[in-house]
């Protein structure tokens, strides 16, 4: 070995030596539990004038072992009991403020997470894992974080008692299975032609977002809409939410939100003496404007006499005359645009009865290019007939007190459907609509399945009992860990009678005593918190979100179980070899 490579590793590990005893003085060693040393550093980099550059690569290990284990559920257990108030229809909103001075007033679980944003690691697993339901099911957010909590917290008391973490998994696989077999066995068949069925399903999805009567409504219009555009499939019916278009509005009150048939989009016609209604139309989706542009850059134009004015803007004129004949060439009746439309064109395509719709917005563009089958085009050369979109009948409408919206039904691309939504203010119609797409994802589910259980908490109780008498003929520490799955489950029915105002320790040993005696689908109604007949009540879940929820706060609980270290790379030092100052050394 050169004489040279020799010194430099002696320099380097006596800069190790430093840090590590300014480590010490300063009384961090807790943070620092593994520094690569000097051998097992990469071939040492020699750079110009003979400055050497090396990265110090440093973990820091925060906890380790059980220590791990009960901050990580510490973490979640405090998430979960913010959530926990916001469960069933006597639910607690709450209210985020972000950095920002932005409000968001909600309980929907997966909303108040993301805004919440939670810097710890095990704060983003829960809102990952509130954001995995939500695409999967589109419902259960709430439920599937709480679940998630007391799973972890009856394992906490486990862990307490010196059962291993291997142990508490295995308990809770089988504890899984078990519930389900339960979950599938409580099950029944939904008729989807029962409207007053699929409503009740709807309006226990949505409880505790708004009021009863509220509810009521928008289950209502939930399913007139679901109802226009779902279709038969094998067995059952396929409904894609995509065909279910949301227009938002303030002002007035929840109660005036309504189901349009097609498209609905919040422009009116450029000119009052355009016709208000178009049969059998043919549709022209521009993304330029059909007026004349200003350059980008500096130009003029030099006129000398009085006459090169006319004939300026009767060139202008011209030119706009040849696209209001492309138009009409290609049998348009009714043009959507981007941007803006000259006043001129507007003029003579009234006179042709062609209804204009200009500055529409760019949402509204691609979903009515999506409806109508029309392309979007982006320039006035691109106009042909094949490239127009259609639809039965183009009307415009006033839908409330001097507002008004056009209306795109019959389109080429199959049933569609409108809600529009009202409220007070524009937190109510953002909770709404929330809402609204919660039901829409909750529908779907119980369409495409055909299957739907009792809700009130009436599944859980039956699976905890059965847990309990499966826990006595298993042998070992497992047992323990099969009944705290059973006591975890509990905490669903626990919850609804506490946001009710009751006892619930008094009501979930009710509930139990109930169950035993075999009335299997008893739970915790949320209105009142007394223990009641769920489907006669008219309290229904569907089988794919509880299921759910159920195997994704497992997985994760397990998950988190199995983590006994957190390591986290805390800074990258570079020491330069001509650099005697120990300071250089940054850990």
């Amino acid at each position: 070995m050169m004489e040279e490579d020799v010194d430099t590793r002696q320099e380097v590990a006596r800069k190790y030596r430093a840090a590590l005893a300014k480590i010490k003085a300063e009384g961090r060693t807790h943070e620092l539990r593994d520094v690569l040393d000097a051998k097992s550093l990469k071939a040492l980099k020699a750079e110009k004038e003979g400055v050497l550059d090396l990265t110090l690569k440093v973990r820091s290990l925060k906890m380790a072992g059980r220590d791990v284990r009960r901050g990580n559920i510490n973490v979640v257990r405090l998430l979960s009991d913010v959530l926990r108030t916001t469960l069933g229809p006597r639910g607690m909103d709450k209210l985020v403020k972000d950095s920002f001075g932005f409000v968001t007033l909600s309980n929907d679980g997966k909303t108040l997470l993301e805004e919440m944003h939670p810097q710890h690691p095990m704060g983003d697993i829960v809102y990952r894992l509130a954001k995995a339901q939500d695409a999967n099911v589109g419902d259960g957010t709430t439920t599937v974080i709480i679940l998630l909590g007391e799973l972890l917290k009856a394992a906490d008391k486990l862990l307490t008692q010196k059962v291993h973490p291997t142990t508490i998994i295995d308990g809770y696989k089988r504890a899984l299975d078990e519930t389900l077999r339960t979950y599938e066995e409580l099950a029944k068949r939904v008729d989807p032609e029962d409207d007053a069925l699929l409503q009740r399903v709807i309006a226990t999805s949505i409880s505790g977002r708004i009021t009863d009567r509220e509810a009521e409504k928008i289950s209502g219009l939930i399913l007139e809409a679901g109802k226009a555009v779902m279709e038969a499939d094998g067995d059952g019916y396929s409904l894609d939410e995509k065909d279910i278009y949301l227009e938002v509005k303030k002002g007035g009150s929840i109660g005036d939100s309504k189901v349009f048939p097609g498209v609905a989009i919040f422009r009116k016609v450029d000119h009052p003496n355009m016709p208000s209604r178009i049969d059998d139309a043919s549709i022209a989706v521009l993304e330029f404007p059909l007026e004349m542009v200003k350059g980008d850059t500096m130009g003029k134009v030099v006129v000398q006499r009085a006459g090169d004015i006319e004939r300026f803007l009767g060139e202008e004129r011209a030119l706009m005359d040849g696209w209001v004949q492309l138009f009409l060439d290609a049998g348009t009746n009714v043009v959507v645009s981007k941007r803006g439309v000259s006043e001129y064109v507007v003029q003579r395509l009234v006179r042709n009865g062609v209804i204009v719709i200009s500055n529409t917005l760019k949402f509204d563009i691609e979903r009515l290019a999506r409806a109508t089958g029309a392309m979007v085009l982006y320039a006035i050369s691109d106009l042909n007939e094949s490239y127009l979109g259609r639809a039965e009948v183009v009307e415009e409408k006033e839908v409330w007190k001097g507002l008004k919206m056009t209306f795109f039904d019959g389109c080429k691309n199959g049933k569609l459907v409108t809600i529009f939504i009202r409220g007070g203010t524009d937190r109510t119609v953002d909770e709404v609509e929330r809402t609204v797409k919660d039901g829409v994802s909750v529908l779907k589910k119980v369409l495409r399945e055909g299957l739907m259980i009792p809700g009130g908490g009436a599944p859980e109780a039956e699976a905890a009992m059965r847990l309990r008498r499966l826990a006595r003929g298993i042998e070992g520490r497992e047992q323990l860990a099969v009944e705290a799955f059973a006591d975890a489950l509990e905490v669903v029915p626990k919850t609804l009678a506490e946001n009710a105002g009751k006892n619930p320790l008094d009501a979930i040993l009710d509930l139990r005593k109930l169950h035993h005696e075999g009335k299997r689908t008893h739970g915790i109604e949320g209105i009142s918190g007394e223990a009641k007949e769920m489907f006669s009540e008219g309290i229904v879940d569907t089988l794919g979100v509880r299921a759910h929820a159920l195997r994704l706060a497992c997985e994760n609980a397990t998950s988190l179980l199995r983590i006994d270290d957190i390591i986290q790379v805390k800074k990258i030092a570079k020491v330069a070899s001509g650099d005697k100052k120990d300071s250089m050394v940054e850990l």
